[in-house]
């Protein structure tokens, strides 16, 4: 049974909780309280403005890394789009994977694992104008401070990064243990990692406070809240009234172990709701989406998505679009040149199947970027 539990900011409220987690959960209040609502990117014109890009792992050793697009309204995919638009170069090498991306600005920034660099393009035409290198480099996430600066995580280390000279700064602003997803909210940088998460003003580049968990997330919804996930459980909280509450899980959400994926958690835009690929009670790949409305914990009680027998999510798998309010899912029905591949779109609200793409090669879709 999903359980709730609401608590304000008071002594009896740090009774209930471990100091470390409250420090956390009052860390989280004050980064809600200054943070800024989100702005949507305005799309430069050219052939590659009205959709979004999916990033592609490529087959390891066979196959390079790849960007596909899929332009709103289209029943099919511009497969390899970037290396249409280079000289047929590919955005990365087949000993590198391409697993996360941003847009910031008028550029898109293409994030490679296991040694390869940060390719940057113009998004409209994706012709590339730069890249992102350090040596020994494990990049993992971006995300924008402001116009002109960025922080990336590699490996242990989080870097700030000059937008306007595409320079990494040499000496890491933080270090903590293999850094996974970095999220800016006003003056704070939550960073989590295998071994939980961390609170950092970006002011000094000093940890508020470590907690071990969740290390899922984070995503805001449209009334200011801000969510995190990890196991069994959904954390929330409200900068209005100061109270948070924990939602425990039935169907944990999925993580990737052994691998770096992107969170498989993602907020509405139109709703107060997120949405997470739930852990499957047998097997590796989820194959079920849920959908938590904000003050109705029955949301939970059946999946808001399941993928048709014989398919599993793949990479982060789930994502938002703002701009059609729809859930979008990369899912795949094996590893080997003979399965296929799904792009589907379901409506937000309702959870009704709107299209279904399918595509053969195996591409293994890692994560979608999106112009909001």
């Amino acid at each position: 049974m999903i359980q709730q539990m609401r608590t304000k900011f008071t002594s009896a409220w740090l009774l209930k909780w471990s100091p470390r987690l409250s420090v956390f959960m009052l860390a989280i209040f004050i980064i809600v309280s200054c943070s800024k609502d989100d702005k949507t990117i305005t799309a430069p014109a050219g052939p590659y403005s009205n959709g979004f890009f999916i990033l592609n792992e490529g087959w390891f050793g066979h196959d390079a890394s790849s960007v596909s697009f899929y332009a709103y309204g289209a029943d099919t995919l511009q497969q390899k789009a970037f290396a249409k638009e280079n000289n047929g170069n590919f955005p990365v090498t087949t000993s590198t994977t391409l697993e996360d991306g941003l847009i910031i600005g008028d550029r898109l920034y293409l994030i490679a694992t296991a040694g390869g660099s940060v390719i940057v393009a113009d998004p409209a035409t994706l012709k590339q104008v730069g890249q992102l290198s350090l040596d020994g480099a494990d990049f993992r996430s971006m995300a924008a401070i402001d116009a002109n600066t960025a922080v990336i995580s590699s490996g242990n280390n989080i870097y700030t990064v000059d937008l306007a000279s595409l320079t990494i700064h040499a000496e890491p602003v933080f270090t903590g243990n293999n850094i996974k997803k970095l999220y800016v909210s006003g003056d704070y940088l939550i960073a989590s990692n295998d071994k939980g998460v961390d609170i950092i003003e970006m002011s000094d580049w000093k940890s508020i406070v470590h907690y071990n968990g969740p290390t899922e997330g984070y995503v805001k919804t449209p009334d200011g809240m801000i969510y995190g996930a990890g196991g069994n459980i959904l954390v929330s909280i409200d900068a209005t009234t100061q109270d948070t509450t924990q939602i425990t899980l039935e169907q944990p959400i999925w993580s990737n172990d052994f691998a770096y994926n992107a969170p498989s958690l993602v907020s509405s835009s139109k709703e107060n709701a997120v949405f997470y690929i739930a852990k499957p009670n047998e097997g590796f790949a989820g194959t079920s989406i849920y959908k938590y409305v904000k003050g109705s914990p029955h949301s939970l009680n059946t999946p808001f998505v399941t993928l048709p027998t014989g398919e599993t999510f793949y990479g982060a798998g789930l994502f938002y679009d703002k701009k059609s309010d729809q859930i979008v899912t990369c899912s795949i029905t094996g590893y080997t040149q003979t399965d296929k591949n799904f792009l589907r779109f379901y409506n937000a609200s309702t959870g009704e199947l709107v299209k279904t793409i399918e595509y053969g090669h195996v591409y293994f879709p890692s994560n979608v970027v999106f112009y909001n």
